[in-house]
This record gives C-alpha cells, structure tokens and sequence, in this order.
C-alpha cells in the first residue's frame, strides 16, 4: 500500500469440528492495515473444505481483481503436505515457516514442498536468529533434491528469512515475488496456469453441483439412510452399498 497499490487479504479462518464456529479474528491482529484505506480485509470461516482455503475463496479472488485490487493475498489455514488446492488459486505460493519447523528430512517430503515458489522462514530476529538460519539452509537443501518446474527462473524456488517483528527481509521477498511474476507472465506460463485454473474451476462446479443434486434426491436420501445403517451394522460393506446406491442413479 505503501506504493500506492490496492491490497486485498482473504483470511481464512478454521473453523470448529464440533460447532461448526470460527472465531473470523485474523482482522484483529491486523492494526495498521484495517486503518490503511488502500487495504481489504475478509475473513471467511473454512467450514468442511480442506487444503487450507474456503469453498468460494475463488470466486472472492475473482471479485477483488474485477474491483480493482492490484495484489490479493489468500492467508489460509495452514496445511499439511498433502494440501495442494492452493496450486488452483493462486499465481505465486508462500509456505511460512517458524524456525526449528522441521530438518531437510522433512523438507524433501513431497506435496506442500513440491508446489511452493518461495519458502519464508520467519522469526529470524533475537535468540531465534541462528536457528532461523539452519532451518532456512535446511530447506534449501531440500529443495535442490527436487526436479526443475515448469514456469520457474534458474533460481526458484527459493528459501528466504525474514523478521516480521524487526521489517527485516520483507522487500527482498515482495521483490521476489515480482520478479517471478513477471518471469512468468513473460514466457507465458501465466496465462497458461490461470486457463487449466479456470479449467478445473469448472469441473470443480460440475461435481459439487452433481453432489447438490444428488444430496436433494429423495429416493437417493432414502437409499443412503437405508444402506448406511447396514454399512454401520457390519451388514454391508462400504464398497458395495456406495455401488448399489451408484447403480440406481443410472
């Protein structure tokens, strides 16, 4: 914002296995941004959708590019290594880590490692400082056990510390980040990624529009309720009671 440039924060909060609830206060820990009037902040409870980001956190996307915003950033939950949705919304991935987050035996693992473009490690300031640096070497070097991307410069990805407690580091990873859009957006690999993007959007809507249908059938809500509680009864297998309930709709 400092450059004058519209930012826009999708937060995405988790939300309770039990209530259903979120707590939505990511916005609260923001002081400085909810008062900058070049900034927008949403936060969207996670409900049951996994990877990290919530069910319309694209069709959100989508709204604050048509509304003018220059950068929007998706803070999402968290995920493990197997949480690969973000590759489907968004341009450039970040994964955040603290210090001492795990050695390069859990950096070669696959999944998260394999889709992020930059690895930041933050806490890099005080008592954390040299640790901070063997975490960010430790990745470093798992990354050069990994095979070359598509859409990547020679040196990306690529680990990086920072402090956002002292503003230590940040402009070397916005740099970071504008250089490989702009390497990306050069070669056509920008383009390319957001039309197999819009692709699986597509699809996306095609199943969970199906499982809507499917979910206000009755005969299919009878059949799920009446197979189910054979499954739960050791009666039925789940294989085989999904495949009857699969046959009746065709």
């Amino acid at each position: 914002t400092g450059a004058g440039k519209r930012v826009a924060v999708l937060a995405v909060d988790p939300s309770s296995a039990r209530t259903g609830g979120s707590i939505l206060g990511d916005k609260t820990r923001m002081e400085r941004l909810t008062r900058d009037p070049l900034a927008y902040i949403r936060p969207s409870p996670s409900q049951t959708e996994l990877g990290g980001v919530a069910r319309r956190t694209r069709d959100a996307v989508a709204l604050c590019e048509a509304a003018g915003f220059d950068i929007v950033l998706i803070a999402t939950v968290g995920g493990g290594q197997s949480a690969t949705i973000f590759s489907a919304i968004a341009d450039v991935f970040l994964l955040l880590l603290a210090p001492a987050g795990g050695d390069e035996l859990q950096g070669v693992k696959r999944g998260i490692m394999e889709i992020a473009d930059l690895v930041v490690v933050n806490k890099a300031d005080g008592d954390l400082k040299p640790v901070a640096m063997r975490t960010a070497a430790d990745y470093a070097g798992a990354l050069r056990l990994m095979r070359k991307r598509e859409g990547d410069p020679d040196d990306f990805p690529k680990v990086l510390t920072v402090s956002a407690l002292e503003a230590q580091g940040l402009n070397d990873v916005c740099s970071d980040i504008e250089a490989l859009a702009a390497y990306r957006r050069e070669t056509g690999f920008w383009t390319a990624r957001r039309a197999k993007q819009a692709r699986d959007w597509f699809e996306d809507e095609v199943r969970q529009g199906l499982l809507r249908r499917l979910a206000a059938d009755d005969g299919t809500r009878t059949a799920m309720t009446e197979l189910g509680s054979a499954v739960a009864g050791g009666r039925r297998s789940p294989g085989s009671a999904a495949a009857e309930v699969l046959r009746r709709l065709s």
